[in-house]
């Protein structure tokens, strides 16, 4: 068991007992009811409309079961182990033991560096291949025959190009490629790259006899800095619900965001076929249910998963189970269709992942119908929730994230018109919610405790943000079909610590945000929340912590009757990440941690990225004065500030209310009880400079009075 594994058991047991879901173990029942059917160990299992109950533990080195249409599955407090079949690591196959049990003699510059801080990968070390250079690992027993089993190592950087060879005990090297049309796409030996952020290069084999097998690696673009070099069974399933065969596996395909399913049960896998197997059960619709019980890994495998639907429309209901699973790309659970999911626990150990720019490794994947998640608990795993079918409901939840590789979020929102709420996040590593381009979603009374986290293989090197939400469309053109509006953030307690990492390098900077908006597309609304900051940083080279953050945002948002406590400024628009412009900041309560250094209350602009049309009315400051800074070089970020102005007159009369420049400000009729409210500009921010706009003038009843505010204002002139 490697460093992050005990690591990550260690947490999961510490947390577990303050857990919010209602999983609870069963206590098996010897007997069976009238029409139920005994399962006794792994097979196919598909009989319409059955009640199978498991009568005992079951383990299968590949996937265990396999069920068919309408079937209900009672584990009875039992386990369904998969993956389970004697396999073995490559010894010292994350390098913490210096380069022990392998073979550098075509690899003299090869060695073992601590690099935790630098390449936090998996564990503490990593090995640095000079390019031109190869290591060889120990042979393995493979005990499974013809079946899929992937060769491969972890990359650090794009950059970085790898040969993966495997070979067999007679020193011969597997040769297998896929037949994609009239082209092959190589299997192994496999030469490749990961994409930005680093990740994995993997070369998929099948159809092997039982045996020894090792790896060979060898840098061929580039000095490559190498983790978790293995060879590990790939693609089983705890459970299996068959809808479609996917058998795009291969490097290329995980790269190009295939999501393979059942590949070692396509008719022929080596020629791409996506025909199942003549035994398998196909379902198409209805319903699949299991309850009571475990689905667990039996090893630590590649691209695996606890349960596996690729129906997309069949409905999965599962109540009370417990999901155990670890490895490289792994999922607890993972449907095409819609999932009805209740008092769940998953405990999910991800170290990292070899594509991290899909959405689909979290600890569920769901499908494109609506789904329901309610009372369970996830613990670790690169994000715990991918949900894809719009008005979704995800509610009364407990997630504690992982999330070692960039934007793995605790929630990925990849749906329209989600309702995320009462749900507790407590990432130990990592961010809340992710909302990318999507519309209409509702995300309130939930309590988020984020930490700035320390940084990952990516952004050792740079600064690196941890959000409670972030609502993005890297800034879509307004009204496009990419963009991202109409979504609602409100009655939420945001609990944000910004820490430093002293051992990290001096360029790292640590970023904790409560709210991170960055959105072209349209409006959105972040209201009514309560925000308590607290910023450890002793200094912005470290790293900073914000309440709210918008940049890269055309359409920066409303802002409205939030309260924030904090030892650091309260809001930074337009920032690192980019311009802002079209933001409303109204009727917020910003107060000023007692006994905290003066800080400004607003930041606007930054060197090369400035604010405009960014209006702060009503806003209450406590413990300070509302102060701004300009991070701009320029000075020229532009903001308002002012109050509101709520006049009593006589009713339906009209009103008219003239700047200084004679210009009209606000104009209308008083209501059926005489009144009459706007918001008045009193001071125009450009760069550090705020200039008064001078006194209005209000008109009505054929009488004019001026007027000149510097708070909420009522004023009657009946």
């Amino acid at each position: 068991m490697n460093t992050v594994t005990r690591h990550t058991i260690a947490v999961i047991g510490a947390l577990g007992s303050t857990a919010l879901c209602e999983y609870r173990p069963t206590t098996p029942r010897a007997e069976l009811n009238a029409g139920e059917i005994a399962v006794t160990q792994p097979g196919i299992y598909a009989q319409p409309g059955a009640t199978y109950v498991l009568m005992n533990d079951i383990a299968s080195p590949r996937t265990a079961l396999f069920l068919g249409q309408n079937v209900t599955l009672d584990l009875n407090g039992y386990s369904v182990r998969y993956a389970d079949g004697g396999y073995e690591h490559v010894p010292n196959y994350s390098f913490e033991d210096g380069m022990k049990g392998w073979d550098v003699s075509n690899a003299p510059g090869a060695k073992s560096e601590k690099m935790r801080w630098v390449h936090p990968i998996v564990g503490e070390s990593i090995c640095r291949l000079p390019e031109g250079q190869e290591i060889v690992s120990p042979y393995i027993n493979l005990p499974e025959p013809d079946r899929a089993y992937y060769a491969m190592a972890l990359v650090a950087h794009e950059r970085m190009q790898v040969q993966i060879k495997v070979e067999n005990e007679k020193g011969e090297e597997v040769n297998v490629a896929f037949k994609l049309g009239d082209s092959k796409r190589e299997g192994v030996p496999v030469k490749g790259a990961p994409r930005m952020g680093g990740g994995g290069v993997i070369g998929l084999f099948s159809g092997q006899p039982a045996g020894k097998y090792r790896i060979r690696v060898k840098a061929l673009k580039g000095n490559a800095v190498l983790d978790c070099v293995d060879i590990r069974p790939a693609l089983d399933a705890g459970i299996g619900v068959v809808g479609r065969i996917r058998p795009f596996a291969y490097h290329r395909a995980l790269y190009d965001g295939d999501l393979p399913s059942f590949y070692d049960y396509s008719q022929d896998p080596l020629a791409l076929s996506t025909r199942p197997r003549p035994d398998l059960p196909i379902v198409t619709g209805g319903t699949v249910t299991i309850r009571n019980g475990t689905i667990q890994s039996g090893f630590t495998g590649v691209q695996s998963t606890g349960l596996l639907c690729s129906s997309s429309d069949t409905t999965l209901v599962i109540e009370n189970v417990k999901f155990k699973a670890a490895g490289i790309n792994t999922n607890g659970l993972r449907t095409d269709g819609d999932v009805q999911m209740r008092n769940c626990l998953f405990e999910i150990d991800t170290p990292f992942i070899i594509n991290r720019h899909g959405h689909d490794m979290a600890a569920v994947v769901g499908g494109k119908k609506p789904s329901e998640i309610a009372h369970c608990e996830f613990l670790g795993g690169q994000g715990n929730l991918s949900i894809r079918g719009d008005d979704s409901a995800i509610h009364h939840n407990r997630f504690v994230n992982e999330q070692t590789v960039t934007n793995h979020y605790s929630i990925v929102a990849t749906a329209d018109r989600l309702k995320i709420h009462h749900n507790r996040f407590e990432p130990r590593i990592g961010s809340g919610i992710l909302i990318f381009r999507r519309k209409g979603i509702e995300v309130f009374d939930n309590t988020f405790n984020i930490t700035s986290a320390p940084p990952n293989n990516e952004y050792s090197n740079a600064d690196y943000s941890t959000s409670a939400v972030r609502i993005t469309d890297y800034n879509a053109e307004e009204g496009s079909e990419r963009g991202c509006f109409d979504n609602r953030i409100y009655r939420n307690t945001i609990n944000l610590i910004g820490t430093p990492y002293p051992e990290a390098r001096e360029s790292y900077l640590s970023m904790g945000y409560g709210v991170f908006m960055s959105v072209g597309g349209g409006k959105n609304y972040v209201y009514d929340n309560n925000v308590v900051v607290d910023n450890q940083h002793p200094n912005s080279k470290t790293g900073e912590a914000y309440a709210f953050y918008i940049g890269g945002s055309n359409n920066g948002g409303e802002f409205y009757g939030n309260t924030v406590r904090s030892n650091s400024s309260f809001f930074w628009v337009a920032n690192r990440y980019g311009l802002a412009q079209n933001v409303l900041i109204r009727d917020n309560t910003l107060i000023k941690t007692p006994g905290s250094k003066q800080f400004p209350a607003i930041r606007v602009g930054w060197w090369k990225y400035l604010s405009h049309n960014v209006q702060l009315f009503s806003n209450k400051v406590e413990g300070m004065s509302l102060t701004f800074e300009a991070q701009d070089t320029k000075k020229e970020s532009e903001f308002e500030v002012g109050w509101k102005l709520t006049v009593q007159g006589s009713p339906e009369s009209d009103v008219t209310i003239t700047g200084p420049d004679g210009s009209i400000a606000a104009s209308g009729k008083f209501d059926s009880d005489g009144r009459f409210a706007t918001h008045l500009v009193t001071l125009k921010g450009k760069g550090n400079n705020t200039t008064p706009v001078g006194d209005y003038t209000i008109a009505t009843g054929g009488k004019q009075r001026p007027i000149s505010i510097d708070r909420d204002t009522t004023l009657d002139l009946r």
